[in-house]
């Protein structure tokens, strides 16, 4: 597993993502984490997990948090190294195939800038989400995919952010797999980790 600073450190000594050999190590790290996502999430376990994020009680991020979330968000934005283009018209890909060949053959990035209440931070977060592991490391959409996601960012953030990332990454898409919408409204609850035993148990566990 690679230490987020670490990963941070050999970002900038290739001169950021779009290096091959950058590029390459994310590929190696989604191939891992797709493997462990398909056997760690089960139809019935996005089940249980998308009607547990909906009844649980939302978490509301300290200051401090934001502050922090915003700073490491931002370094990793600042190191895309194609342009992003906000837009205000929903997802406009069904497949992450779909958006790396939009990529590919306009060279920029479009995103949709959601309300939120992280702001701005909350964009250039699924910007760079979109870039480093749906782009760079060819994960596919889906929840095995956003499992794995989830995974290659927890190398690149610190864990005090993993709720957050969670909730977003993981929980909402499960939500959206189980009922076939997106939850009514942004929430978040205090959770960074799938219970391994949650087929039996009907939790998720903490981390």
């Amino acid at each position: 597993m690679i230490d987020s600073m670490l990963l941070q450190q050999q970002a900038t000594q290739l001169q950021i993502s779009n290096d091959y050999e950058f590029s390459q190590q994310l590929k190696t790290e989604a191939i891992s984490e797709l493997r462990r996502a398909g056997e760690d999430l089960e139809q019935r376990m996005i089940d249980t997990i998308a009607e547990q994020f909906a009844n649980a009680e939302p978490y509301i991020p300290s200051e401090a948090t934001r502050t922090r979330f915003a700073s490491e968000v931002n370094w990793w934005f600042k190191r895309i190294p194609i342009p992003v283009a906000w837009h205000y018209d929903g997802q406009p890909f069904n497949t992450a195939s779909q958006m790396r060949h939009f990529v590919n053959e306009r060279g920029y990035l479009p995103m949709y800038a959601a309300p939120s209440i992280l702001g701005n931070t909350y964009h250039k977060h699924r910007a760079v989400h979109d870039f480093y592991t749906h782009i760079e490391a060819e994960i596919p959409f889906g929840p095995v995919g956003e499992l794995a996601c989830y995974r290659i960012h927890k190398q690149m953030y610190s864990k005090e952010l993993y709720p957050l990332i969670f909730s977003d990454i993981v929980l909402n898409n499960a939500y959206y797999e189980r009922y076939g919408k997106f939850f009514n409204g942004e929430k978040y609850i205090c959770m960074s980790e799938i219970d391994k035993n949650i087929c039996s148990h009907a939790t998720i566990g903490s981390n």
